[in-house]
């Protein structure tokens, strides 16, 4: 896999991994019974955005590794199979 691959997997690894982590440990300002006037109680509390992408940063470059290892190992093909 070229260098422009491996980035490209990793930047979409990246954002799948980050919106999956965008609810994790989030609290509405409803549910803390502190409600901000003039916001919507359903607005969240803390967002942790930093360490929602640092947590998203190390799960993607540890799945981008377990990829090029399936890669360079000949388990996991990106080409298609050729016919003889």
């Amino acid at each position: 896999m070229t260098f422009v691959g491996a980035g490209i997997v990793f930047v979409i690894l990246w954002w799948v991994v980050f919106f999956m982590l965008l609810p994790v440990g989030v609290s509405s300002q409803s549910e803390s019974a502190h409600v901000v006037p003039g916001s919507e109680p359903g607005a969240p509390v803390t967002h942790n955005l930093l360490t929602k992408a640092l947590g998203a940063t190390a799960i993607a470059a540890l799945l981008r590794g377990i990829i090029f290892l399936l890669i360079e190992t000949g388990l996991l093909s990106l080409l298609p199979q050729r016919s003889p």
